[in-house]
């Protein structure tokens, strides 16, 4: 059995009135005297080289790894 939409009209209707009406409300006015400014103060930026150094600590690992093996046997008596 294939399921129909249910439009509601009356709810639309509702909710779109309801924002018309609380569109067209009253503007307040603001008749109080507004809070004086507040004193602040100004700081120019100047232009400096500052150095760029990172530390970093970390552990690294090879993606592949190898088994070295002799071909002869023995033992190195001297590095040249």
């Amino acid at each position: 059995m294939a399921k129909t939409k249910t439009y509601y009209p009356h709810t639309l209707l509702i909710l779109m009135l309801a924002m018309l009406i609380s569109a067209c409300g009253e503007q307040k006015q603001d008749t109080g005297a507004a809070m004086p400014a507040l004193p602040v103060g100004v700081i120019e930026a100047q232009p400096t080289s500052v150095p760029i150094r990172a530390e970093a600590v970390a552990q690294t690992e090879g993606a592949k790894e190898v088994e070295v093996r002799p071909r002869v046997g023995g033992i190195l008596l001297k590095k040249l």
